[in-house]
Parts: structure tokens; C-alpha cells; sequence
């Protein structure tokens, strides 16, 4: 039999250009597209430094420009959306190249670690000197084919095979390379970020209860303190900047001008003053990028995935002209809405800084319930499901946020705010990833575990339901950020549990993941008439719990972009007209 080679595009492994596997496919391939490599179709590998060169012979901002539009619609449509492939192929890609894609499949042409890493390049290797004008059609194919070159380069360990044969040092610099990867892309495509804070920041920090609490902090205050900012101005200016470009990605590639400037907001009853404060705030000049980028450059694995820079940054400011460019709409998303969570962590006094984390907490644990009372709605006609935080015993002992029961099963949730910057493990170093897997796991895991024993023997009794009926306990962790899940992650996670003796008896389900974006997705497919029991147990199963939630969903029920989550929609609606009404 003809051996069968594999290649590892991030953590996941592909069949090699050509292959024919008579075997299944690992199951990582489920929600994958392979991406077109250079040397499948020309039969060698791209040279980078010619790369460089053709890009060089550019002006910077026009290169930057067009890879900010394809980055843009990748951000709006997606990756893998094959309309958009085949209209960035159409529109993009030189006559020669796309001749030889005419006899293969369906692969992803474009997609954002490529076009970040294309920016980079220009930013380090591209001078502020006179260039030649990117405005030929011809200039503009032969710039963009030449991300389709750069692919050959992306994964420099595309040669290792499976995790079981990779010495402990292999896995550690595989295990620091996905989960920077997943930190850098997952999540810039959430479907709800921008209400989701909207209704975190300014709206549940105004509840009663809420702003009774000891921890309780003015994150308002707090955040215009550390940065001179109005934290409502930046964040709806953000959404706006965002919106803007997401509208204009509809143009041709060729007449589109990725540009802004400070008095396209003049008609907004915001000062110009804090226009460009914000502006600022947000922006980084080419040279502040390339002082950024040239170290440690020698590494193809900073060169290819460490945007740190461009998440802190994601628009690029061109002084002579007094305008920005986006260096990602997905990072702009990102660092409006959940990076404003890192920048008053990252400023506060320790103390203050642990005031601030125990007040979010509370904060995401009534974002929660809430989300769940969409989930179950309260009925005179059945019996009460759901139960949030309970306090028992003499001691006060707290159980986890959230109970939902069955006839013969329950599902018992801890709410978790992750701790782990971008920036914690680019060393490569495992330590703080161990570090934050523990605090996130091992403490839920410990909360879950003690409350499912307790209430197996009854030290705490919940109205209506009997524990001598249950016969089946799915214990989960719902986080706010995403948490990064791969086969390798999972086994240290499941090492941790093991090491803590939790879940040890036989009618405990495996232990899951689930983030707030996978939470707010259940409303529309709950609301077509699906279980959310059934959607837990089916995801318990080996070969589904080891990924996402949110691929399991997508796979059964689809985008839920037409029918999202209800009470986000709602704060979609109240934002957008507290936007127009800055226009009036």
C-alpha cells in the first residue's frame, strides 16, 4: 500500500496535495478547508526573499490597502465561505495561477494569518521611500498572488506527524502554536462581541443589585483614569469604524480606499479632540510597526504568528496624510470590546486589580443567568428547571452558578473569566498555559465536583427534584473568552481533573468547555425545538467533546447569523440608535 502523508496546516492535519487516503480523515478535518499551497501547483517553493522583493516595488499604504480589504471581508464573511473565495480568486489572482487551480478542488485561497503576515512583511521589509503605485489591475494580481506564494511558508513544522510520535519538546512548541493561534483568530469572528460588552460594560453595571456590592467598581471612571478616554465614545466610535469598513468591502478591490480620517466623524456630536485621542489610542505609524517586528525575526514562528502588535494596534496611522488604515477589522473588534477587560487589569494596583476581577465576575454570572432565563423560560404549566447559586450548610457553602434538571439528568455550570494574555506564552514556554488551564479548570472542576456530591447525598435540597432520580450529571465550564481546545490541550486538561480526583463516579459525563458566544447561540437553535440536554450529551462524546461547542452547532444546525440571540438583538437595536443619535 502507497504510504499516506500528512501535513499539519495549524494543528490539523490535511492529506498531502495529491494523496488519495483510503483511511477516514483524523477528526480534526470535519470543519476544515485546505488551504492552496504555491508548490502544489508550480511544483516548488516560493522563494521569500522574491516575495519581499515584488512587494517592495510598491508604495506601503497601497499594499496595505488592498490586503486591509481582503482582510476585511475574510473578518465579515469568513474563511471558508466558498463565494468569497471564488470572487478573491476571480478578481485577485494572476491569469497563470489561476489556469493551474482549474483541475483541484475547493480550497481557501485567502484567509486572515496569511494576510496578517503579508502586512507584516510589508511593514518590516517596505520603506517609506517614493514607490511605484499600486493602480495597474495587472500590479494588483501579481501583489496578491503573492500571499498564495507566502503559504509555502506559514507552517515551518508542517513535517511533523502525530502527536504520539513527538519528542515532549516537539509537543510543547506544537501545544504554544495552536493556542496562540486559536487566541489570535478565534473569537475575532464571534457574532455578538460588540453587544455582548455593550451590555457588560455600561448596561449590567448600572443593575441595583449590582452596583450594591462591595467589589463594585465604576468601570467608566476607571477606564477614562487610566487611558483619558470616554469609554462610550471609544466603544461606539469602534463599532462604527468597524461597521464602516464591513459595508465598504462590497466594493471592487480596485477602487476601494481603506482610509479614514478624523473628520469623517464631524458630523457626530463627538469633539474632534477625542476623535483623534481614540484614533490614536488605536494606531501605530510604520515605523512604530517595524521597531515592533524586527526582533527575533530570524523565527519563523514569530515572524508568521506573533500579531501582538497589531492586536494592541490594529490601525495603522499615516501622518503625512493624517489618516488610518485597518490593519484588521477583527483585532478593531476585539480591542473595543474584550481588550478593554486587559487594559484596566493591566493598569490597576494588584488589590485594585483583584477588586476589578471579582466585580466582573459578578458581572458575567448575572450576564449568564440571564442568558439562561432566554434558554428557560419560566412557566406555571411545568416544573422549574433551572436554579441559579444556592447557599447551604452552616458555613455558607456556595454551589455552581447555574442547575438545569431533567427527569434523569442534570447539567451543573460554573461561570469562569479566564486570566491568559496573548503575550503569556509567546515566550513558548508551557508554565503559564499550565498555569491558566489550572485556574480555570481546577477550580471549577473542584466548585462542580463538591456541588454534585453534595447534592447526590443531600446537603443542599432544590425545590421539585428528587437526586435519587438523576442518573446522569454533565458537569460544565462556561467561560467568557473562548478557551482554545485540541486534542493535546484536552489531555492536559483531563490530566488536571485526574490529579484533583474529580468526576470520579461512573454516572459523572466527562467534563466540558462552552464560552459565552457558544452559550448565546443555543437561544435561536433551542428556540427551533432542540434539547439543550440533548446538545450536551451529544457533545459529551468522545470524538465531539475534544472541540468546540461551536463546531458541533455549526455542523447540525448551521450560521445563526439571521436568527441570532434575542436579548443581544436587543442591544444591537438600543446601540445602533444611540449611534444615529450622536448624528442628529
Amino acid at each position: 500500500m502507497q504510504p499516506i502523508y500528512w501535513v499539519r496546516p495549524g494543528c490539523l492535519y490535511i492529506p498531502s496535495f495529491g494523496q488519495a487516503s483510503q483511511h477516514s480523515p483524523p477528526r480534526e478535518l470535519r470543519y476544515v478547508v485546505r488551504y492552496l499551497s504555491y508548490s502544489d501547483l508550480f511544483g516548488h517553493r516560493a522563494e521569500l526573499q522574491g516575495i519581499i522583493e515584488d512587494m517592495r516595488r510598491f508604495k506601503l499604504t497601497d499594499c496595505i490597502e488592498l490586503f486591509s480589504k481582503v482582510e476585511a471581508a475574510l473578518e465579515y464573511h469568513g474563511d471558508a465561505d466558498p463565494v468569497l473565495q471564488e470572487r478573491l480568486k476571480r478578481d485577485l489572482l494572476t491569469s497563470e495561477l489561476v489556469r493551474r487551480m482549474q483541475h483541484h478542488g475547493c480550497y481557501l485561497y485567502f484567509f486572515k494569518r496569511q494576510i496578517l503576515s503579508m502586512m507584516k512583511l510589508i511593514l518590516i521589509h517596505n520603506t517609506d521611500r517614493p514607490r511605484r503605485r499600486l493602480t495597474e489591475q495587472d500590479d494588483i494580481r501579481q501583489i496578491a498572488t503573492s500571499a498564495v506564494m507566502l503559504n509555502d511558508h506559514l507552517d515551518p513544522y508542517n513535517t511533523l506527524r502525530d502527536w504520539e510520535e513527538l519528542t515532549e519538546e516537539q509537543q510543547a512548541v506544537r501545544l504554544v502554536e495552536f493556542f496562540v493561534r486559536a487566541l489570535v483568530f478565534h473569537g475575532s469572528g464571534d457574532l455578538h462581541a460588540f453587544p455582548r460588552y455593550y451590555y457588560l460594560f455600561f448596561k449590567l453595571p448600572q443593575v441595583p443589585k449590582l452596583r450594591e456590592l462591595p467589589n463594585y467598581i465604576g468601570i467608566d471612571e476607571t477606564f477614562r483614569e487610566i487611558t483619558s478616554l470616554d469609554l462610550p465614545t471609544y466603544f461606539i466610535l469602534g463599532f462604527s469604524i468597524v461597521s464602516w469598513f464591513h459595508q465598504s468591502i462590497f466594493d471592487a478591490p480596485s477602487t476601494y480606499r481603506a482610509l479614514i480620517t478624523p473628520f469623517q466623524f464631524s458630523s457626530m456630536d463627538i469633539p474632534l479632540a477625542q476623535v483623534r485621542r481614540i484614533l490614536s489610542h488605536l494606531s501605530d505609524t510604520p515605523r512604530g510597526f517595524r521597531q515592533k517586528f524586527t526582533t527575533h525575526m530570524d523565527d519563523p514562528k514569530h515572524l508568521f504568528w506573533d500579531f501582538l502588535a497589531f492586536r494592541q494596534k490594529p490601525l495603522l496611522k499615516l501622518e503625512r496624510y493624517r489618516t488610518f488604515v485597518p490593519i484588521s477589522t477583527g483585532f478593531l473588534k476585539q480591542k473595543v470590546t474584550a481588550s478593554v477587560y486587559w487594559t484596566l487589569l493591566d493598569a490597576l494596583p494588584e488589590a485594585q486589580g483583584n477588586r476589578f476581577t471579582s466585580f466582573f465576575g459578578e458581572i458575567f454570572q448575572h450576564y449568564v443567568e440571564r442568558q439562561f432565563e432566554l434558554l428557560f423560560p419560566r412557566s406555571n404549566l411545568l416544573p422549574n428547571r433551572l436554579f441559579y447559586e444556592q447557599r447551604y450548610g452552616r458555613s455558607e457553602m456556595k454551589t455552581v452558578d447555574i442547575m438545569v434538571f431533567y427527569p434523569d439528568a442534570a447539567i451543573f455550570i460554573e461561570a469562569k473569566v479566564p486570566r491568559l494574555h496573548y503575550c503569556t506564552i509567546m515566550t513558548g514556554n508551557t508554565d503559564g498555559l499550565d498555569a491558566y488551564l489550572s485556574d480555570v479548570v481546577l477550580k471549577a472542576s473542584k466548585q462542580l465536583d463538591r456541588t454534585i456530591r453534595d447534592f447526590r447525598t443531600r446537603q443542599f435540597v432544590l425545590d421539585g427534584v428528587d437526586p435519587d432520580q438523576i442518573r446522569r450529571y454533565y458537569p460544565v465550564v462556561l467561560t467568557l473568552m473562548p478557551v482554545p481546545q485540541e486534542t493535546l490541550i484536552w489531555r492536559r486538561i483531563d490530566k488536571h481533573v485526574a490529579t484533583g480526583g474529580y468526576f470520579t463516579g461512573h454516572d459523572v459525563m466527562p467534563l466540558q468547555l462552552m464560552d459565552a458566544d457558544e452559550l448565546e447561540r443555543l437561544d435561536p437553535v433551542m428556540r427551533s425545538g432542540t434539547s439543550f440536554l440533548d446538545i450536551i450529551h451529544a457533545h459529551s462524546q468522545p470524538g465531539e467533546r475534544e472541540y468546540p461547542l461551536r463546531n458541533y452547532l455549526y455542523a447540525l444546525f448551521g450560521s445563526d447569523r439571521k436568527d441570532g440571540n434575542q436579548l443581544l438583538q436587543k442591544e444591537t437595536d438600543e446601540l445602533r440608535n444611540r449611534i444615529q443619535g450622536l448624528f442628529e
